[in-house]
């Protein structure tokens, strides 16, 4: 009853009609990150908030991962 659980860039399959028909799609973002790349916060250190149903501050990291330092 629920979907595949998969990558958030593997190919999904082919967009099916139109003038993309073809394409294949090949990644997916979700609400926040796309927000960040909507807001082309695309250079480590560039931060973006969001407000809706919740208030999210992400920031790009760059390549590497950063833990927090409180353990939360």
């Amino acid at each position: 009853m629920l979907p595949r659980i998969s990558s958030s860039s593997e190919i999904y399959g082919p967009v099916s009609a139109g003038p993309l028909e073809g394409v294949p799609i090949a990644g997916i973002l979700g609400d926040q990150q796309a927000a960040l790349v909507g807001q082309a916060c695309f250079e480590p250190g560039q931060a973006k908030n969001t407000y809706g149903t919740g208030c999210f501050l992400l920031l790009n990291t760059g390549t590497r991962a950063v833990r927090s330092g409180t353990g939360c």
